[in-house]
């Protein structure tokens, strides 16, 4: 059990639970974005996704399908397994 529960962190908006992975997730997209100098709009043009949708997979609060992952790491110019690298040990902190 808490392995289970340690794999997540709380969020503070509507007390949802969230996989850490997703906040990583998310927080790779955004370097990967800022360090190419894009916008969020610029990304979602480039990925033919709604900038919501980016904003909302920054803040991990989506679980993109493997398509959609397919277009933002084509997006952001990086192969979809640089931009997945490390997120299953990200959830595994020794808290």
């Amino acid at each position: 059990m808490f392995t289970f529960v340690r794999r997540y962190i709380v969020c503070t908006l509507n007390n949802v639970l969230m996989p850490k992975s997703l906040i990583f997730l998310g927080l790779k997209v955004k370097n990967q974005r800022n360090s190419l100098g894009l916008s969020q709009e610029e990304l979602a043009e480039r990925t033919s996704l709604d900038r919501t949708y980016i904003s909302l997979l920054e803040r991990g609060k989506r679980n993109p399908s493997l398509l959609t992952l397919m277009k933002v790491a084509a997006g952001l110019e990086i192969s979809v397994s640089i931009l997945t690298k490390d997120i299953e040990n990200s959830g595994s902190s020794s808290d």
